[in-house]
């Protein structure tokens, strides 16, 4: 997130499952942003990044 001032931070946040849903992400982007932005000047620019990606059809175990 950068605001008016050209000032930055960085939040990160696993999702709960492995997702191919830009709504998901971005989701989870928006709940970041909500949690940590203050308003005290307004917001410039907001970038989502994906990390720790695992290829398509990569099994996944959901319960025990």
């Amino acid at each position: 997130m950068k605001n008016g001032n050209l000032s930055y931070r960085q939040y990160q946040a696993p999702l709960a499952f492995a997702t191919q849903s830009p709504q998901e992400i971005s989701l989870k982007g928006k709940e970041l942003f909500s949690r940590n932005y203050n308003w005290a000047v307004p917001v410039r620019a907001v970038t989502i990044r994906a990390i720790n990606l695992v290829p398509q059809g990569t099994p996944l175990q959901t319960s025990l």
